[in-house]
């Protein structure tokens, strides 16, 4: 268990245990780099906070739990093992859900680039309070994809077996493999295009306004 009431010297801080560890206090400042890792279950009940220019890097061979909102211009996630939920006001988050499986939830403020995502057969549910640009190495062997984009674009780079998307702006989505499409709904009238490596089954409408394009 790490309890730090406080820190009078501001910089980057780096904890790691072999088996389980419990952040319970940790004080942070702008811009440091702060890094958590354990061998087995990863608990951070306080916030981290290293806005706007700090990195969180957190790592667990077990679950891993953040108990607060991160808030940072990126956050790293090395390893979790089971499913993870994460509150986030960050610019950029990469991810690597080890568990078979495992779910990903994700409540984002502001805009977001994920630049890594990877699983093994788990769904994910991402909430974003701004535009959202998945790319890079992506999304491995996800199940369903749900994305809700509430004040902007959506560009991603998929591979997964079901999408549903709903974005204030237009709707971008590449896709490896085959995929079925059960909501696609650009609320603002934004073009919608998706491309897929393999079949393609539009399972319900494409909501797309005016002179908007749909392919």
């Amino acid at each position: 268990v790490l309890i730090i009431p406080s820190r009078p010297v501001t910089g980057d801080v780096s904890y790691r245990a072999s088996g389980n560890l419990s952040v319970v206090q940790l004080p942070t400042n702008d811009g440091e780099d702060i890094s958590l890792r354990a061998g087995a279950s990863l608990v951070v009940v306080s916030e981290l906070d290293v806005d706007p220019t700090g990195t969180v890097t957190v790592s667990a061979g077990q679950s891993l739990t953040l108990g607060g909102t991160v808030r940072a211009a990126s956050l790293v996630v090395e390893q979790a093992g089971d499913d993870l939920s994460l509150t986030t006001a960050v610019s950029t988050l990469s991810v690597n859900l080890l568990g078979a499986g495992s779910d990903f939830t994700l409540q984002q403020a502001g805009n977001l680039r994920i630049s890594s995502l990877a699983m093994q057969g788990g769904n994910i549910s991402i909430e974003v309070d701004g535009a959202l640009t998945i790319g890079g190495t992506t999304v491995a062997s996800a199940g369903r994809v749900s994305l809700s984009v509430l004040q902007g674009s959506v560009t991603a780079t998929l591979r997964a077996t079901d999408l549903d998307v709903n974005a204030r702006g237009a709707i971008t989505i590449n896709e490896f493999d085959a995929l079925n499409i059960s909501l696609l709904d650009s609320d603002s009238g934004g073009s919608v295009s998706v491309t897929a490596g393999g079949a393609l089954l539009v399972d319900a409408a494409v909501h797309a306004v005016g002179a908007s394009t749909v392919s």
